[in-house]
């Protein structure tokens, strides 16, 4: 029992568990919501932007946009015939994890405390890495909103939108906004914000440790580098310290391998 309730709060576990259980929803909403992101497919002409719905429950899109192609360089039948299983295998393996065991269960979590009659003016937005069909990795950013359960509050359906940020996502940070949104105003209002490490050495060392340590492992001097920062060698000689506590290595050839390995580096 135990296990299969760790299980939930994961992508994969709700998923599974969805497979086996009834839920009511609000058909009449679902029809809306549709109708909401296809008329507004016309709106984004820029290949940089597609939408799409999800119904859980069968693990399938139930609309995916053409611009689909120009975006992932895949067809959007492709999605629409295969399913979720093939958008996972697409992602990247580290940002797959965060997401599975730590972003969507803070949706569900915000999902579950909103109340129901106030879900749909929720948006959801983050961050994900995907390969594309030419073998490059893109970094979207999805917002979405979600049809959730009446009985338990959690999502059954998802309307999102995807748009490539390729060119802006340098560094390897999941960030998860949630913001209300009147849907006769316009008026934004920031609900919550979380920030998840795709590779956990990065929340070990601050900007100008990894800095450091990069011009460490190009060969370069503690003299070298200060001249470079303006610092004292004293400060480089600081830094090298801390880099060695934090990340519980013995010495600098100890602590370049740690970093490669973790992808600090």
């Amino acid at each position: 029992m135990k296990s299969n309730k760790t299980a939930l709060f994961t992508y994969d576990g709700y998923l599974h568990h969805l497979r086996d259980s009834h839920h009511d929803i609000d058909q009449s909403q679902i029809k809306d919501v549709l109708n909401y992101y296809k008329a507004r497919v016309g709106l984004f002409k820029e290949n940089t932007n597609l939408f799409f719905a999800i119904d859980y429950a069968r693990m399938r899109y139930l609309f995916f946009s053409e611009s689909c192609n120009q975006v992932t360089g895949y067809c959007a039948m492709e999605f629409l015939c295969e399913g979720l299983p093939f958008t996972i295998s697409l992602i990247d393996k580290d940002y797959w994890n965060v997401y599975n065991q730590k972003v969507f269960p803070a949706i569900a979590q915000i999902l579950k405390t909103h109340p129901s009659h106030d879900v749909a003016n929720l948006r959801f937005s983050y961050n994900i890495r995907l390969q594309s069909a030419g073998k490059k990795w893109i970094n979207l950013l999805q917002n979405n909103r979600y049809i959730t359960s009446q009985t338990t509050g959690l999502p059954i359906y998802c309307l999102g939108m995807l748009t490539d940020i390729t060119d802006l996502k340098a560094d390897k940070l999941m960030n998860l906004k949630v913001e209300w949104i009147n849907q006769q105003t316009g008026q934004i209002k920031p609900v919550e914000q979380k920030l998840f490490y795709v590779n956990e050495g990065d929340k070990l060392l601050s900007v100008k440790e990894k800095i450091i340590l990069n011009y460490i492992a190009e060969g370069l001097s503690s003299k070298m580098i200060a001249a470079k920062l303006n610092i004292s060698e004293y400060t480089i000689d600081n830094h090298r310290q801390n880099m060695l506590n934090k990340t519980e290595t013995n010495n600098v050839a100890h602590l370049i391998a740690f970093s490669i390995k973790s992808g600090i580096i």
